[in-house]
């Protein structure tokens, strides 16, 4: 599944606003919000050790890229609207698979590679137009931290480490556990249906950037098969470049 296109959301999200001459009329007060959908992460720049660098050069790889499969996300927030504007507090949780994470690997690219997990809290700015009808478009901007966890399973590839082809040598990349924080900042845009004076069914689309992370630290056993060379060990960490997440999420709130 691709992720839709930010111009193209945003572009719709502006279209919409602008025919849909009715809105929901703003009601100061708490509310609460609950919602899931679907998480995409962008293709990240991996930044690597010294040495997986050198054995993705000698392969030819393009560069070190970590992929991602589309994911589910859920969570919540808690609000306090005053006329037009919504201040928020915004919580999610999201997993995603690792599809690949070595620009030359070949064991080590497919599907359930490993988890990649995300556990963000924001603080929301949301502005609301004061129209009276069912439906009602926001649009919001917020900041905060990401939480990762990553799980990389043990798998293995092949190492020119004498430069000279064909000859290969087994590297094995022992799974490995790694957290890490993040600042985080979004801008995001909300349909919402009322469907009782007090309670409504949203959909949402947010644009999330991610700063670095140092997702895994992997430890590197490498045997060399014309025992030319002495087997060595190398344990190393593994940083994401800032990364880009699309949500698309469907849920309800309840106003106090």
């Amino acid at each position: 599944m691709k992720p839709p296109a930010p111009k193209t959301v945003l572009l719709g999200t502006a279209l919409l606003f602008t025919l849909t001459a009715v809105s929901q009329a703003s009601t100061d007060g708490f509310y609460v919000k609950l919602d899931s959908g679907v998480n995409f992460i962008s293709s990240t720049k991996i930044k690597t050790g010294q040495f997986t660098s050198i054995a993705l050069k000698n392969q030819g790889a393009k560069g070190d890229q970590a992929k991602f499969e589309a994911g589910p996300v859920s969570g919540g927030v808690v609000g306090y609207k005053m006329g037009q504007v919504g201040f928020e507090a915004e919580f999610n949780y999201s997993e995603n698979q690792v599809k690949s994470a070595f620009g030359s690997s070949k064991n080590l690219s497919g599907e359930n590679l490993g988890r990649f997990n995300q556990k963000s809290i924001l603080a929301n700015v949301v502005y609301t137009p004061d129209f009276d009808g069912p439906i009602a478009v926001s649009v919001g901007a917020g900041v905060g931290v990401v939480f990762a966890d990553s799980n990389l399973r043990e798998g293995s590839y092949t190492y020119d480490l004498n430069g000279v082809d064909p000859i290969v040598d087994p590297v094995n990349i022992k799974g490995s556990k790694k957290s890490d924080v993040a600042f985080a900042a979004q801008i995001k845009t909300d349909v919402s249906f009322r469907l009782a004076a007090n309670f409504t069914f949203d959909v949402a689309y947010k644009l999330r950037y991610v700063g670095s992370q140092d997702v895994y630290k992997v430890d590197v056993d490498v045997t060399d098969n014309t025992n030319t060379l002495p087997t060595f060990y190398s344990s190393e960490k593994y940083k994401l470049s800032s990364q880009i997440n699309q949500m698309v999420t469907g849920g309800f709130t309840y106003k106090f």
